[in-house]
């Protein structure tokens, strides 16, 4: 049995096909479905500024953006009629103060919602840059010299040094602002790096390298490790993307989401127990 041929690891399986078209394909296309979960719920945010402030209802034929600039128009209105009240030095101060007071309370309604609307709109950048980087870190083996303590805080750290200096820029390009140096990184040709190009220069030196042929060395440290094994029903599953699809329903009750540890440690583990990695992508 000494001679008999190791099997590949998921590691390995996953090494092997991450250059393809193929894995490149299925990766945009959930980065994709994830972004326009994102974008909807903006827009619905949107429409609830309307509906909770002015108690009004977006007609299903009318953009959201649309219906928030007619609504702000009917504020550009009121405070125009103000405007000419106060011009014609009207003596009817209780009607005065009462679009004073009006208009105030919209205006401040209006700044608490947009404020919601940005952070709403900030959470998904930031969890689509977390998901990105997490994707970059699959597979990777990080040096013997660094314990798993060491590994989890490192990682962590780096990780949301990225996502807090990543920007988009006004020509729509993302771009990582290098804190310690005042500028943003940049290529050799003054484009901005993407965040994984930085998460290369800020892990490398952490990582290890194998020499050709040879093997990880013993007490080499993983970026994967096991977690609890799914249940999942394999006769629903002929292709790895079934098996994404499925899994996201049965990991729904624990409250995960997918750029966490605990999230993507079940994951592997479900995928190694079920060979998923010997399925075809879709």
């Amino acid at each position: 049995m000494e001679n008999e041929e190791k099997a590949p690891t998921v590691i390995e399986q996953i090494e092997a096909i991450r250059n393809t078209d193929e894995f490149k394909t299925l990766v945009t296309n959930r980065a994709k479905e994830y972004i326009g979960g994102e974008l909807k719920t903006v827009y619905s945010a949107f429409d609830s500024v309307v509906k909770d402030t002015l108690g009004l209802d977006k007609p299903t034929d009318t953009k959201s953006t649309d219906w928030i600039k007619q609504n702000l128009s009917k504020i550009s209105e009121a405070q125009k009629e103000l405007d000419v009240l106060k011009g014609k030095g009207t003596d009817n101060e209780a009607q005065n103060k009462l679009w004073n007071d009006k208009f105030n309370k919209l205006k401040g309604e209006l700044a608490t919602k947009d404020q919601e609307l940005k952070n709403v709109s900030q959470k998904g950048f930031e969890n689509n840059v977390s998901s990105q980087l997490d994707n970059f870190l699959v597979g990777k083996s990080f040096k013997p010299t660094y314990s798993n303590e060491d590994v989890q805080l490192l990682v962590n750290a780096k990780k949301a040094k990225i996502i807090s200096n990543t920007k988009t820029l006004d020509n729509g390009k993302v771009a990582v602002f290098n804190a310690s140096e005042d500028k943003f990184y940049l290529d050799t040709l003054g484009e901005p790096l993407t965040p994984v190009q930085v998460a290369e220069l800020e892990f490398s030196a952490m990582f290890h390298t194998k020499t050709p042929g040879g093997d990880t060395p013993q007490g080499e440290i993983k970026a994967t490790t096991k977690g609890d094994v799914i249940a999942v029903d394999m006769n629903k599953i002929k292709s790895k993307q079934d098996f994404f699809n499925e899994f996201k329903e049965l990991i729904a009750p624990k409250g995960l989401v997918s750029h966490e540890e605990k999230y993507l440690k079940i994951q592997r583990a479900t995928m190694e127990h079920y060979k998923i990695n010997a399925l075809p992508l879709s």
